[in-house]
C-alpha cells in the first residue's frame, strides 16, 4: 500500500493508541525537539510522529548542514546532560552502509509489527566518500517515555541486531530532518502504520526488544569475558603505614558508590561513563580472586578509568578515587583519605608532628635571641656574654592612640558575610557560583557606596581568557581593579611577599582583596606553606586590610550531605569567617538554580546564612547570568529546602521508584508481594524497596508521590497509581 493511502488509516488509529497506551502518549503528541539547525542551542518547537512523517511528504530541499535536526527526546537543549535528563520516545535506525532497498528496509521491520517511519537521508543515491547507495533512516515511536538508561540499552542493541550504524544509538545523537540535496535528488518514504502497534519499549515479551536486548546482553558478555582477564593495576612499593590506608579506603568505600558518586551512571550491570561520548556502557565490575571488587572500563582514552590508561589493568576502589579525585598522586590520596579512614592513627601522627614543629620552631626563637643579645668580653679570645632577655622588647604600651586609628567601622564586604578588617574563605565546588556571587555582592556594595572601588583588588587566578576578559569589563564599569597572572608581570606565588611590602609600607590599611582560587597562592594540601601563607594574610588584615578567599571542598560529602572543605585545617584556623556555598535546588528546565552559604566558623555579627538564586541555564552569557542574580527570601529558602530534600529523596530511591511503577502496572498491588517482586526487578533490598514505598505514597505529586495507599478488606494494603503517574 503507499504512503499517501495509508495517512487515513494512521489519523484514524490515533484514538485507538491512544487507549492502548492509557492516555500517557500517542502518535500525535509532540515529543521530539526541532531545532531549525545543528548550530541551534534550544528548540524551536516540539513535534510528535505524525509531525514528522508530514516532513517526509514535503521534504525540503538543501544542503544537509542546514537542515532542521531533530532529537528522540523532548528538552529544553541537545547537550548530554539535557538527553541524560529526558524522556526518549522513539528509537532511530541509520542504514548508512548497508545498501537496502525500500523493499529490503520493509522486509527487516515490517515481520515485527511495529509501527514505523522510514525515509532516504541527504546521501542517498549521491556520492559519499566515494560510493553512492541507498541509505535510510528508521523512526520507531515508542508507546511511552522512558529514561535513556533504558532507551540506551535497546537503541544499542537495535545496532548490534540490524549492523546499523553504531553512532546514532550515542546519548544525546539526534537526525536530521527528511532532506534532499537538490531538487532531482531521489527520495523515498515509507509509513507503516496500518494494522501495527506502538512498540512498548517496556515489555520484554515484544519479539523486537527481546531480541534488541538479547544483542545488548551479548555484547556485554563479550565484553565481560574479555574484562575478566584483566589483572589488578600494580602499585609501587609503599611504607606499612601507608599501605594500611589503602587497605583501610578498600575496605570501607564501595566501588559502586564511588562510581555513582563522580557521574557514571548506571545502565544493566553496567556503567556509562561520564566521558564518554557514545552513550553506551563500558564499564564492568569484576570479582577478583582475592575477594576485592574491581572495575574495568571499555571506554576510550577520554575515560581516565580506561583499561587504554591504566595499561589494561582493573582498578579497584583506591584506584578510582585517586585517578578521579586526586589525578593519580597516590601519596596525595593518602593524605587526605588517612583521617578519614583511620582518625586515631591521623590524630597520632598529627600530634608527633606538631610536637616536633613546636620544638624546632621554640629552639629557632631561642638562638634568634640569644644571638641578638650575646656580646663580647674584651679578652684576648672573645666569648659570647651572658645574654639577656627582656619581655619589654615587645610591649606595644603607648601604641594605642595609633592602632585606634587605624581601626575599621564595622562594614561588610559581601552581603551580610564579610566584615571589612577580616579575613573570609569562601568554600564549594566548581561551578557552583562563587565567583559569579561574589562579583555581584561586590558590584552591589559599590554601588550602595559601602566600599570604595578604587581599595578592591579582585585577583583572578582561576579563569581563560575569555571569563577573564568578560569579568575585566565589570571591573572597569564599576571601579574596582582586576589582577591576573601573567598580565603586567603578576605572580601569584609572590602573593606572600607582596603583602609584606604593603605592611612595611603602611599601605595596606583600608585594602580589600579577593583571591580567586586560593589554590593558585598556596599549597593548601601541604600544612606548612598553609600555615606560611595564613600568616601573611593574618599580618594583612592586622594592619587594616582585608582578604576573601575562594576555595574548592572535597568531592566526598560530610555523613548529612554537606560540604566539606578541601585541604588541611589551617586556613580556616588562621581565618576570621569561613562559609561553605552549596546548591539547595536547581530547575533542569529553567536553568535556576537556588544556592546557600552557610557560616562554620565567625568573628562577628555576620549571618549565619544567605541565599541566592540565579540562571545556571545552557547559552546563558555571564552578563545575563549577572544580571538574573537575587537574593532568596525567607519563605523562598524554606521551600528551597523542601524542594532539595524532595529532590535528594527522588535521587535515591529513583531505581525503586521504577521498579516500583512497573510493578504496580502490571497488577501487583499488594504491598508484600509488590516490596518483593520489585526487589527483584530491581536488584534491591526489600528494606530499600519498602522504604521508597512509603516515602512517595500520598496525593500530591509535588511532594513526590507516585501512588497512594488503599486498605481494603481483611487489612489488605493495596496500592495504586496516582493519576498523571
Amino acid at each position: 500500500m503507499s504512503a499517501d493511502k495509508m495517512r487515513p488509516a494512521a489519523e484514524q488509529a490515533s484514538g485507538a493508541l491512544e487507549q492502548n497506551v492509557q492516555s500517557n502518549y500517542n502518535i500525535n503528541t509532540p515529543v521530539f525537539s526541532y531545532f531549525t539547525d545543528h548550530t541551534q542551542t534550544a528548540p524551536a518547537k516540539h513535534i510528535s510522529f505524525m509531525d514528522l512523517a508530514d516532513l517526509s511528504i514535503f521534504t525540503r530541499v538543501g544542503s544537509k548542514e542546514t537542515a532542521p535536526l531533530i532529537t528522540p527526546y523532548k528538552a529544553n537543549g541537545k547537550t548530554k546532560e539535557h538527553a541524560q535528563n529526558a524522556l526518549f520516545y522513539a528509537l532511530v535506525n541509520d542504514h548508512d552502509d548497508d545498501d537496502k532497498t525500500k523493499a529490503e528496509i520493509e522486509s527487516v521491520y515490517n515481520p515485527y509489527r511495529n509501527i514505523y517511519n522510514a525515509f532516504t537521508t541527504s546521501y542517498h543515491q549521491q556520492e559519499k566518500e566515494g560510493v553512492i547507495a541507498n541509505r535510510w533512516k528508521v523512526i520507531i515511536p515508542y508507546s511511552k517515555g522512558i529514561t535513556f538508561e533504558q532507551h540506551t540499552i535497546l537503541a544499542t542493541g537495535a545496532a548490534l541486531l540490524l549492523k546499523t550504524d553504531k553512532a546514532q544509538s550515542r546519548l544525546q545523537q539526534g537526525f536530521y530532518a527528511p532532506n534532499r540535496l537538490n531538487a532531482n535528488a531521489q527520495f523515498e518514504r515509507i509509513e507503516y502504520i496500518e494494522g501495527a502497534n506502538l512498540l512498548d519499549p517496556t515489555d520484554e515479551t515484544n519479539p523486537f526488544v527481546r531480541a534488541c536486548i538479547s544483542a545488548y546482553t551479548t555484547e556485554q558478555a563479550i565484553q565481560a569475558a574479555k574484562a575478566s582477564k584483566a589483572t589488578p593495576k600494580p602499585r609501587k612499593s609503599l611504607t606499612g603505614v601507608n599501605d594500611g590506608i589503602i587497605d583501610k579506603v578498600i575496605a570501607l568505600y564501595d566501588l559502586r558508590t564511588e562510581l555513582l558518586g563522580f557521574g557514571y551512571k548506571r545502565i544493566g550491570k553496567t556503567y556509562l561513563s561520564p566521558y564518554s561520548t557514545s552513550g553506551i556502557p563500558g564499564v564492568v565490575i569484576l570479582n577478583g580472586d582475592d575477594g576485592k571488587e574491581r572495575c574495568y572500563s571499555h571506554h576510550g582514552a577520554a575515560d581516565p578509568l580506561s583499561n587504554t590508561n591504566n595499561g589494561g589493568h582493573a582498578l579497584d576502589v583506591f584506584d578510582v578515587i585517586c585517578i578521579l579525585e586526586y589525578g593519580g598522586d597516590v601519596s596525595r590520596a593518602i593524605a587526605e583519605l588517612a583521617p578519614l579512614v583511620d582518625p586515631v592513627g591521623q590524630k597520632e601522627r598529627q600530634d608527633e608532628y606538631k610536637a616536633a614543629e613546636a620544638a624546632k620552631a621554640d629552639q629557632e626563637i631561642i638562638d634568634s635571641l640569644l644571638n641578638s643579645n650575646a656580646g663580647t668580653n674584651a679578652d684576648d679570645n672573645p666569648e659570647p656574654a651572658i645574654p639577656i632577655f627582656d619581655l619589654t622588647q615587645f610591649s606595644l604600651r603607648g601604641m594605642a592612640a595609633e592602632m585606634e586609628a587605624k581601626m575599621l567601622d564595622d562594614k561588610f564586604i559581601l552581603g551580610g558575610m564579610a566584615i571589612l578588617g577580616q579575613s573570609t574563605v569562601l568554600y564549594a565546588k566548581p561551578n557552583a557560583g562563587k565567583t559569579l556571587l561574589t562579583i555581584w555582592l561586590l558590584i552591589e556594595a559599590i554601588k550602595k557606596g559601602d566600599l570604595n572601588g578604587e581599595d578592591v583588588f579582585y585577583i583572578n587566578a582561576d579563569d581563560n581568557h575569555k571569563g577573564l576578559t568578560h569579568k575585566l569589563k565589570l571591573a572597569e564599569l564599576y571601579g574596582f581593579h582586576m589582577l591576573a597572572p601573567g598580565y603586567n608581570g603578576f605572580n601569584p606565588q609572590h602573593l606572600s611577599h607582596m603583602l609584606n611590602q604593603l605592611i612595611l609600607q603602611d599601605n595596606s590599611h583600608g585594602k580589600i582583596l579577593i583571591l580567586d582560587t586560593v589554590k593558585k597562592f598556596t599549597d593548601i594540601m601541604d600544612k606548612k606553606k598553609g600555615s606560611d601563607f595564613g600568616e601573611s594574610v593574618r599580618q594583612f588584615v592586622a594592619h587594616g586590610g582585608s582578604v576573601i578567599m575562594l576555595a574548592h571542598v572535597n568531592k566526598h560529602r560530610d555523613d548529612e550531605g554537606g560540604v566539606v572543605f578541601a585541604g588541611t585545617s589551617d586556613l580556616v584556623d588562621d581565618a576570621d569567617c569561613a562559609y561553605t556555598l552549596d546548591t539547595m535546588v536547581e530547575d533542569a528546565l529553567s536553568g535556576e538554580r537556588t544556592v546557600k552559604f552557610e557560616n562554620f566558623k565567625s568573628r562577628g555579627d555576620v549571618s549565619k546564612e544567605e541565599v541566592y538564586r540565579y540562571d545556571a541555564g545552557q547559552g546563558v552569557s555571564y552578563a545575563d547570568r549577572l544580571k538574573s542574580v537575587a537574593a532568596v527570601t525567607q519563605e523562598e529558602r524554606e521551600e528551597a529546602e523542601r524542594q532539595k530534600k524532595l529532590d535528594a529523596r527522588l535521587e535515591r530511591n529513583r531505581e525503586a521508584i521504577q521498579a516500583i511503577k512497573e510493578v504496580i502496572r502490571e497488577g501487583i498491588t499488594k504491598k508484600t508481594e509488590l516490596i518483593a517482586a520489585a526487589s527483584e526487578r530491581s536488584v534491591l533490598s526489600k528494606r530499600k524497596i519498602a522504604k521508597a514505598l512509603t516515602d512517595h505514597t500520598g496525593s500530591s505529586l509535588l511532594d513526590g508521590h507516585y501512588w497512594h495507599l488503599d486498605i481494603q478488606e481483611k487489612n489488605a494494603h493495596v496500592y495504586k497509581l496516582n493519576y498523571g503517574v
